[in-house]
């Protein structure tokens, strides 16, 4: 039996995920997304979506990919690739398409939770990849996963990255100059207390209140450490959205997990700046 804390948990995941995405069928679906003109862009989308609740089993397995169509040669690969990693370390053949990816770890992720429903009956996946970003020389995509396999209150994870259209090179750390820079660690600790403030509501978040909320730095003495003093970087690599620069931080990376994963947009204007000059070409307009 699942217990009243779990159910609760279980519960308020479910909820979560469905705010993550649109819901799933099981065909793929052709539509055109409109993000400013003239990057109008023709979008498939490739889909899985099974669940049982027989038997006192409640499982749920739940993807939805976007990706630009069409495409062809590397940039397909390498976003087939890099869906491939996300959704796990399985092994299908590197020629797959997204939509054959999508089925494949959907199918996989399906028969282990009924292969496992005897020790954990109460189970989900959720995983939502959508385009995030669509400039004339780049398309980036993000990648939000939400998973409760009987544990506390389960695992969450949001990520993205950003590939060059004419070759399908892909970008991440490779954009910023210097990660180490003091005015760059200044934007990263901004850019986590603009979140914090949308999160919690409030209109000023000072040091102090910023201090206090976060995860002490490795080492740091409990009752003087100062995570502000030089802020860290996230382990997930940045990518470009639509309007800038998008940064992310893992649940309990640097806040503990009832602030979720701190996320957040830093402005064209103001992260250009520290950008090299190879990822400055991606903004160009003209060539």
């Amino acid at each position: 039996m699942m217990t009243t804390r779990a159910r609760t948990t279980f519960l308020a995941l479910m909820a979560a995920a469905i705010a993550m995405g649109v819901a799933s069928s099981c065909k793929n679906s052709k539509y055109r997304r409109v993000f400013t003109r003239p990057d109008t862009l023709c979008v498939d989308s490739a889909n899985f979506s099974r669940s049982d609740s027989s038997n006192g089993r409640c499982i749920a397995v739940d993807i939805h990919a976007e990706y630009p169509s069409p495409i062809t040669g590397r940039l397909s690969a390498n976003i087939a690739a890099w869906v491939r990693g996300k959704l796990g370390k399985g092994t299908p053949a590197d020629t797959m398409s997204v939509a054959s990816v999508v089925s494949y770890y959907g199918n996989a992720k399906y028969k282990n939770y009924i292969a496992g429903s005897d020790s954990a009956p109460h189970s989900f996946y959720k995983a939502v990849c959508r385009i995030d970003g669509n400039r004339k020389n780049y398309i980036s995509l993000n990648f939000t996963l939400a998973e409760c396999a009987q544990g506390t209150h389960g695992i969450t994870s949001v990520s993205g990255i950003t590939f060059r259209k004419n070759d399908g090179v892909p970008f991440g750390w490779n954009m910023i100059k210097d990660t180490t820079s003091k005015d760059f660690r200044n934007l990263m600790r901004e850019g986590v207390r603009s979140y914090i403030r949308k999160t919690l509501g409030e209109n000023n978040v000072s040091d102090e209140n910023l201090r206090s909320l976060l995860i002490p730095e490795p080492g740091a003495d409990p009752a003087g450490g100062n995570p502000l003093k030089h802020f860290p970087i996230p382990e997930t690599a940045p990518y470009l959205s639509q309007g800038g620069m998008t940064f992310v931080f893992q649940p309990y990376e640097i806040a503990p997990f009832s602030l979720g994963a701190p996320k957040f947009t830093i402005p064209f204007r103001d992260i250009e700046q520290h950008m090299t000059k190879e990822a400055l070409t991606l903004l160009k307009k003209r060539d």
